[in-house]
């Protein structure tokens, strides 16, 4: 996805994808050290530092400026979406599953992952 973001924002497509992909190992681990934090704390941090670390992957594989613009934004979007906005939809959902199997057990009981896959 990085490298399509990056070729529609007029940048080069293979340094997109490392971007992507280099960002995508590197927050989850990142994201563990800000535990501590409140969610708009860690948040702000994790879209910085992925576009920190778009500005260094870029630079380190020949990139220019604008290459470097390019991927420092596709980073920052990616931990926007990937990690921000669906770990707190995903918490979201929990709960309210969690509720309607509190109010409504009957049509939770015996469920299992698999049997809702």
């Amino acid at each position: 996805m990085g490298g399509l973001a990056t070729e529609a924002a007029g940048g080069d497509f293979k340094n997109g994808a490392l971007v992507g992909g280099a960002n995508e190992a590197f927050i989850d681990t990142l994201a563990k050290q800000y535990d501590t934090m409140n969610y708009e704390q860690s948040s702000g941090l994790l879209t910085m530092n992925s576009q920190v670390w778009g500005v260094l992957v870029a630079s380190m594989v020949g990139g220019d400026e604008k290459d470097m613009q390019t991927c420092a934004w596709v980073a920052g979007n990616a931990t926007n979406c990937n990690h921000d906005l669906y770990s707190k939809n995903a918490d979201s959902f929990a709960k309210a599953i969690l509720g309607a199997c509190t109010t409504q057990p009957q049509r939770c009981a015996g469920a299992t992952y698999d049997g809702l896959m």
